[in-house]
């Protein structure tokens, strides 16, 4: 019941409808023909597009790309290793560099790198190959704000570079879908013919507009939980819900999700309020009267902060003085 609960997905029709209809114009200029008078192996293609999608932490980015592929026709067995799909999903780690990127994508692309120690280049030139080899036609590289988490200038300069190859070839062009955190934008505005070949879309946050959806989402889960649940008498609620969620969907549907949990656990019939103020709570380790299901000023509290005993704790300020400094520190040692 529980496979039920977590595995449903919550379409914005405002957001993945410009999504998906932006995917589709891409794919069909990547097989588009110029002039169809050449062979197909000739270079007669329209320049190759690159899908950035940028939202915050909890946005519901990769579930939407993901689904997206998941359901698309020309995409038959995404994410299966050996099915031959003309799309691979490349999720980038933290801390990665130019060579591990390749990696990354040679892993997806189901090349086993039996010598640890080529370098950046030569894994780079084996992906294009493989990719040929493989006829894959799209590259989703998955949280790739990873990318320039410790990367230096040079560093980010060679990553753009080699991301170019696949925009570029002249028979074989790819393209590249890019999911991840605002920080990407600036990283690809470094190199002008990547940022002007690309489509930029952002998953904007929730809204007061959002309200009818959030009371859906919590209805449709509940109902595949086998829960009772009273829309109407919640309906107060919802603006809680939405803040604790930071006012991201995905975080909305996660916090549902552990609340339809929390009722089943405890043996209960009914989706209550209870239920997500006890999974917020599991979830930071705050007090009730920092969680944001039960205290009065809920929309003082920073649902980003864990641990805490109080809607504005004493040490708030030192707290946040420390998160400066350690920023600092961090952008001084790339």
């Amino acid at each position: 019941m529980l496979a039920d609960v977590y595995s449903l997905y919550f379409a914005f029709g405002h957001r993945d409808d410009p999504l998906r209809a932006e995917l589709d114009r891409m794919i069909g200029r990547l097989l588009m023909r110029i002039s169809g008078l050449l062979p197909p192996e000739a270079a007669d293609r329209l320049d190759t597009r690159c899908l950035v999608l940028t939202g915050a932490s909890g946005a519901g980015k990769s579930a939407a790309l993901g689904r997206m592929f998941l359901k698309h026709p020309s995409f038959p067995g995404f994410g299966v290793a050996g099915s031959g799909c003309p799309a691979v999903r490349v999720r980038v780690r933290g801390g990665c560099t130019h060579g591990s990127l390749a990696r990354a994508l040679l892993r997806a692309l189901d090349y086993p790198i039996i010598v640890a120690r080529k370098d950046a280049e030569t894994l780079w030139e084996m992906a294009r190959e493989r990719v040929r080899m493989m006829d894959v036609r799209v590259i989703y590289f998955d949280e790739f704000q990873n990318v320039i988490e410790t990367a230096n200038v040079d560093e980010v300069q060679k990553m753009l570079n080699s991301l170019k190859t696949f925009l570029n070839h002249e028979t074989h062009p790819v393209l590249l879908v890019l999911s991840g955190l605002p920080s990407i934008v600036p990283f690809l505005e470094i190199d002008t013919q990547v940022f002007r070949r690309s489509v930029f879309i952002r998953f904007q946050p929730l809204d007061a507009d959002d309200l009818p959806l959030l009371s859906k989402i919590v209805g449709d889960l509940a109902k595949a939980a086998n829960l009772r649940v009273d829309i109407p008498k919640m309906a107060g609620f919802l603006p809680r819900l939405m803040h604790a969620s930071l006012f991201q969907l995905g975080t909305s549907v996660e916090l549902a999700c552990e609340a339809a949990e929390q009722a089943l656990m405890v043996g209960g019939d009914t989706l209550e309020v209870g239920h997500f103020a006890a999974g917020f709570a599991r979830r930071t380790g705050n007090a009730d009267e920092a969680n944001p299901f039960l205290a009065k000023d809920y929309h003082l509290i920073d649902c980003s902060r864990v641990h805490r005993k109080a809607v504005i704790a004493p040490d708030d300020d030192d707290e946040m003085d420390k998160r400066r400094r350690m920023r600092r520190k961090m952008r001084a040692t790339k």
